[in-house]
């Protein structure tokens, strides 16, 4: 391709030492954590190796759910999903719209899919539990929205606080900062307001400067 172009310098990546690199940024990084004052960054990864669903799946999930409860037509779903093809931007946008309009609650709906096939192995959650009790972790910033994390350290007698924009940390706590809301696994707490679903939602609380998350 490149040659087609006229491009007479070719650019190759020699790959054939990934894994020496990759090593060599474990250790560093591993060098790094024992001097302390750190801030774990989790993602989808670890609530999925759990067995919740991704954002994606989640979306698919809340569209069935809706049909499956006679909330949306069969030709409401259809069009939704054809509309949004493989854009989840467009089907997130359409879900808020939906519940909005409908006045259904939104955080009822996904906690149910949340944790609906909550299973999986606890290798991963486990890891970054073990990384905590070091006191090694100043904070935690996730954008995940489930509660495994607090849970798994309720177990261990690890405190924490939960942050988001109704709560702020603790003294002598973990703070754990849901960057985009948190949905508890059973009805304590509402976040309904704090829930950062679609790209109109992210918008929002990008554009607002003072906004915790920011």
């Amino acid at each position: 391709y490149k040659e087609l172009l006229g491009i007479k310098k070719r650019i190759i990546e020699d790959d054939n030492y990934w894994e020496d690199r990759r090593n060599r940024n474990m250790d560093k990084a591993a060098a790094s954590f024992k001097s302390g004052k750190n801030t774990l960054f989790l993602g989808a990864g670890l609530s999925k190796s759990m067995g919740l669903p991704g954002w994606e799946d989640l979306l698919q999930s809340l569209l069935e759910s809706l049909k499956k409860n006679k909330l949306l037509s069969i030709n409401d779903y259809s069009a939704c999903v054809n509309d949004s093809k493989n854009n989840p931007l467009v089907k997130a946008r359409y879900l808020k719209h939906f519940y909005k309009d409908s006045h259904v609650s939104l955080i009822s709906g996904m906690r149910e899919v949340l944790y609906h096939r909550k299973k999986g192995n606890q290798a991963l959650l486990n890891s970054v539990v073990s990384l905590i009790k070091t006191r090694r972790v100043d904070s935690v910033i996730t954008y995940n929205y489930d509660d495994l994390l607090e849970e798994a350290l309720h177990t261990k007698g690890v405190p924490y606080t939960p942050v988001d924009r109704s709560n702020r940390p603790q003294p002598g706590t973990l703070p754990i900062h849901h960057i985009h809301g948190m949905i508890t696994h059973d009805n304590e707490n509402d976040y309904d307001s704090n829930v950062v679903l679609s790209e109109d939602d992210y918008h929002g609380l990008y554009n607002d400067s003072f906004y915790w998350a920011n």
